[in-house]
């Protein structure tokens, strides 16, 4: 949970205080990305998400916010498995567009929008974490511990 909570607050950040400047260069940048995510959708999971990272990284390091990238990076590899299982179990994942829809927001330069759209994309985890459950039940306890 810290570190989509790490990652919720950076990519929210990104986009507040100083102002972003988005050269068109950086635009086309997350295009690409996006374009390669829908080639490689249900095909490659090991490759959607290495372009999700990326796709991530390319807007901390637009936005001049490596140092959250990095600390993040520190702190999820749990989250990364858990996106990883997502990837394989959910049927009808929302990444490719929820990334469409911060990509758009960030065109038509809208932070509410843009904010709304990063929210959105982090509560997957938890949507998608009820069906990962189900999906590897045999791997993972649903008993708390203290």
């Amino acid at each position: 949970a810290l570190a989509g909570t790490m990652r919720l607050c950076g990519d929210q950040l990104s986009g507040e205080g100083e102002q972003v400047r988005w050269a068109p260069k950086d635009i086309e940048e997350l295009e690409v990305n996006i374009n390669l995510q829908r080639f490689y959708a249900g095909t490659d999971t090991a490759k959607l998400l290495e372009l999700d990272n990326d796709f991530h990284k390319t807007i901390y390091r637009i936005c001049n916010k490596m140092q959250i990238h990095y600390m993040v990076s520190l702190m999820s590899i749990h989250f990364d498995r858990v996106r990883k299982l997502s990837l394989e179990s959910v049927k009808d994942s929302k990444i490719l567009s929820d990334h469409v829809a911060i990509l758009e927001a960030i065109k038509e330069k809208d932070k509410e929008k843009a904010r709304n759209a990063v929210a959105r994309h982090m509560e997957r985890f938890d949507m998608d974490w009820s069906i990962i459950k189900e999906v590897f039940s045999e791997y993972i306890s649903t008993e708390e511990t203290t």
